[in-house]
């Protein structure tokens, strides 16, 4: 049997590719948004440390920490500090190094059915920044 009617072979074949070019795309902007909240992660730390260079103390830095979390929209976020500290007070002596470390867990939708709840990937994002005091704290 011989099949002369080939009526439609074009559409189905551009639905496909269709198809195919849409996925595509939906894909690329959900890594785009995915891409910006790493930049996200990476502008607070680096924030958050020259903060710290400048002040050359880590006094107050919870409150710049959450107005950098509420302006990036990073809900979720935590950072820790590892520095050698001059004293209690959290003062950092001048030229003493320090890194700012800031966590961020991205979930990225796989698949979101109607039936339930999405299926999701977590992705953590860690973004690590070096700093230098630029303060001299004299010795009480």
């Amino acid at each position: 049997m011989k099949l002369n009617n080939k009526r439609g072979e074009v559409m189905v074949d551009t639905l496909v590719k269709f198809l195919v070019v849409t996925v595509f795309l939906l894909t690329l902007i959900e890594f785009y948004a995915l891409f910006m909240r790493y930049q996200n992660v990476s502008y607070t730390a680096r924030r958050l440390t020259r903060a710290i260079e400048v002040s050359g103390t880590t006094e107050g830095i919870d409150g710049d920490f959450s107005n950098l979390v509420s302006m990036t929209n990073l809900d979720g976020a935590s950072y820790s500090i590892d520095a050698p500290y001059f004293d209690s007070s959290g003062k950092i002596q001048l030229r003493d190094t320090f890194t700012v470390e800031v966590r961020f867990t991205y979930y990225l939708n796989v698949f979101s059915p109607s039936f339930g709840p999405p299926v999701r990937l977590p992705i953590n994002m860690t973004a690590r920044v070096g700093g230098m005091s630029e303060v001299f704290h004299k010795s009480p």
